[in-house]
């Protein structure tokens, strides 16, 4: 049916270089998909072609999932240069969770930046229409799952300012697993207050309504 045709999902498929490489060249072709499901999929280095995809704008997207595939900080960089250059008036939905977003890997190495999360914002404080976005288990405040790392505050403290701005659309943002610690949970609340158009956030697994934080 034509519905079929708006949505490409290859979740839990682990898909092998070759394969991504196939389906980028085909999606830089296509002009009808508006959801992309990549979640699981060991893209890895892949994303790059998939970016450059999405970067063609022939595409309507409107949402992105691609949790757990190995997505590094440059590919995630890239990855958002793209959607603001292809799916800058159209994507509304985004889930990166998974992913070492902030450079700090389970058991792996820890070179934590704020790179991605500051293009990121930039690019929603640019006039994008993401209204949801989950980031959850990407070391946003520098550790990983398994503990690795050492905590850092800069990332919500970027993301804070993005929130703060007013010039956001995002209405749920689940950045459950960062770790946040209460000091800077309260310094997020208080930026709150001068967001109107978030409705939800979700820290370490809990559900919280913007007007809890902001007491």
């Amino acid at each position: 049916s034509q519905g079929l045709h708006k949505r490409l999902s290859t979740e839990c498929s682990k898909l092998h270089a070759s394969e991504v490489t196939l389906i980028a060249e085909l999606l830089a072709a296509n002009s009808h998909l508006e959801t992309l499901d990549f979640n699981s999929s060991s893209i890895g280095s892949g994303m790059s072609r998939i970016s450059a995809a999405i970067k063609s704008k022939t595409m309507p997207l409107t949402t992105l999932h691609a949790a757990e595939n190995q997505i590094t900080v440059p590919l995630a960089v890239e990855l958002v240069h793209a959607l603001h250059a292809g799916a800058h008036h159209t994507l509304t939905e985004l889930d990166l969770s998974g992913n070492p977003l902030f450079g700090v890997e389970e058991g792996g190495k820890d070179e934590y930046t704020t790179e991605f999360i500051e293009t990121l914002c930039a690019w929603m404080q640019d006039g994008a229409k993401l209204l949801v976005l989950q980031l959850v288990d990407v070391a946003l405040c520098g550790l990983a799952r398994d503990g690795n790392g050492s905590y850092q505050s800069q990332g919500i403290t970027v993301l804070n300012e993005m929130l703060s701005s007013g010039s956001v659309l995002l209405r749920s943002l689940n950045v459950s697993g960062c770790k946040v610690r209460e000091d800077d949970t309260h310094h997020l609340g208080k930026g709150l207050v001068r967001n109107r158009a978030l409705e939800r956030l979700v820290l370490d697994k809990t559900a919280l309504m913007v007007q809890q934080l902001a007491r």
